[in-house]
């Protein structure tokens, strides 16, 4: 049992938690959800005690047994910067360090000149580490490892490969394998389905279904959530956090009629208080033992005065078009890149023109963000050429975000985008929800959700008529989404966007597809 008690957190004088309470039990599925900025990212990290909390306490039962985390980042896992993959998997279950211990103790037992005695301890110490090794599967877990690879589309992963060099998605991937292969008693995942495909993420949740232990998750997508959890932990934005029990599609009609009571009490109660004020007004200095009785029934009904329901604010998202380019807005001319011995792209060679919606698909690590670094202009292929038509203005959503100056106030970022002054850059801020103080926090600080918010806003600000979109519903809660799909489906430019997301890409009016590594191009849906 996990239980959270009195939790507050507080960052630079903002409250991001406030006094939170809630308690998961052996083998409950818990998912904790709410607007990007709310504390959820937070939360988790606050329970696997990566970050202290100003007050309160996670506490934790014996009888909750070990933990698997993954976070949205694999450096908040703590991990040394250079890896093998395999050695990274394996530390799921110590069995890199157990295997490193066996090999050592066998080599030391082999030297000459040796006691009795330390012959003894050596033989002791081998044992005790082979002994670990088995339990935690032995030979047998290397096939295990293979299994789940496979499943996540991975088993093309060279295990030998720096972690370092793995691409957004496969790094996502393998810190989801990992935990998986871990086999904890308690999973805690922060959005654990980002950058996976439909298929990859339909076997995900069937064998979450399975999984005995606790579950404690954050997801956008409902349909996840609708599949996995029992309870939901729902953070308003303002600190608080309220309890349903159900599903996510349960929850938004407890909300929803749980807003309605409360909007409709406090309405009542309104009203109750303007009467009293209106009967203390008329007769005071007439009725003296009136006044005096109704003036404390209204003290006593402010004091349990039920608060309006909060209202989640929404972005509000237009991508304007400054200048229309030319019909050919772009030619990709047999452009190749390699990472060490990994051809990523080979003769990449198409053509684009105005208006149209391509979608650029295919397994994590076939090069797609690569390819839209190469046309965004922040990576040099090998050979071949990106030729830009005349008046063509690109607009780049980078995957992870590399282009945040993380030193910078979001004010700062903003006003970093071309001719952009302050009253217009603070203006369009408030429509992505950066308001008062907010402007003021460091870029680093942000939320991975709050960060996408802030890099679309710039997108929004500069008027770009192509746009270059890695994975941009990642990190968006669903209202969130929602916006963006609007108003992509409503601009007028030229769209290329990688993304998993087929409900996503149908709402924006995508019509072609990009297929890598094949290199296929055509019709959405038939190739």
């Amino acid at each position: 049992m996990i239980s959270i008690k009195e939790l507050t957190y507080e960052v630079a004088s903002r409250t991001i938690l406030d006094k939170v309470n809630f308690t998961v039990g052996d083998g409950e599925r818990v998912a904790i959800i709410g607007p990007n900025g709310a504390g959820k990212s937070t939360l988790l990290k606050i329970i696997m005690e990566r970050l202290d909390p100003t007050e309160g306490q996670i506490v934790r039962s014996k009888s909750s047994g070990s933990v698997g985390f993954m976070p949205q980042h694999l450096a908040d896992l703590g991990q040394l910067p250079h890896q093998s993959v395999l050695d990274f998997m394996l530390s799921g279950r110590n069995l890199d360090t157990l295997t490193q211990i066996i090999n050592q103790k066998l080599a030391e037992m082999e030297q000459t000149g040796l006691s009795r005695d330390e012959y003894t301890r050596l033989v002791r110490e081998y044992s005790e580490a082979f002994d670990q090794f088995m339990e935690q599967g032995g030979y047998e877990a290397e096939g295990e490892l293979l299994e789940i690879l496979l499943r996540m589309n991975l088993d093309g992963l060279d295990l030998d490969q720096d972690i370092q060099t793995l691409s957004g998605g496969q790094k996502t991937k393998v810190a989801f394998a990992r935990v998986l292969f871990s086999r904890p008693q308690v999973m805690i995942l922060d959005e654990p389905t980002n950058h996976l495909d439909e298929e990859t993420i339909n076997w995900a949740v069937e064998y979450l279904k399975k999984f005995s232990g606790t579950l404690i998750m954050v997801s956008h997508i409902p349909s996840v959530l609708d599949e996995l959890v029992t309870r939901i932990v729902y953070l308003d934005g303002s600190g608080k956090a309220a309890i349903f029990r159900g599903n996510f599609t349960e929850f938004q009609k407890k909300k929803l009629n749980l807003d309605a009571a409360q909007k409709k009490l406090r309405r009542k109660q309104e009203e109750e208080a303007e009467r009293l004020s209106e009967f203390i007004e008329k007769w005071r200095g007439k009725r003296p033992k009136l006044v005096k009785d109704r003036e404390k029934k209204l003290e006593r009904l402010r004091e349990i005065m039920v608060e309006a329901p909060k209202v989640q604010r929404q972005i509000s998202v237009t991508f304007p078009v400054s200048v229309q380019p030319v019909k050919k807005v772009l030619d990709v001319s047999n452009v190749h890149k390699t990472f060490g011995n990994n051809e990523v792209l080979h003769g990449v060679d198409i053509d684009f023109y105005r208006g149209e919606r391509v979608a650029i698909m295919g397994p994590n690590g076939a090069g797609k963000s690569t390819l839209l670094k190469i046309i965004a202009g922040r990576l040099e292929p090998d050979s071949g050429k990106v030729i830009l038509g005349d008046r063509v203005d690109i607009g780049y959503y980078a995957q992870e975000h590399e282009s945040l100056d993380t030193t910078r106030t979001v004010l700062e970022e903003m006003m970093s985008v071309k001719s952009l002054n302050q009253s217009k850059a603070r203006a369009i801020l408030a429509h992505f929800l950066f308001q008062g103080n907010r402007v003021e926090t460091l870029v680093g600080s942000l939320s991975l959700g709050e960060r996408s918010r802030l890099v679309l806003a710039k997108l929004v600000a500069s008027g770009h008529n192509m746009l270059l979109l890695d994975e941009p519903t990642n990190h968006l809660d669903v209202f969130a989404r929602e916006q963006v799909k609007m108003a992509l489906k409503k601009y007028e430019g030229t769209v290329l966007i990688v993304s998993h997301d087929s409900e996503f890409l149908e709402g924006i009016g995508v019509e072609k597809v990009l297929l890598l590594p094949e290199h296929k191009f055509g019709l959405m849906g038939r190739i």
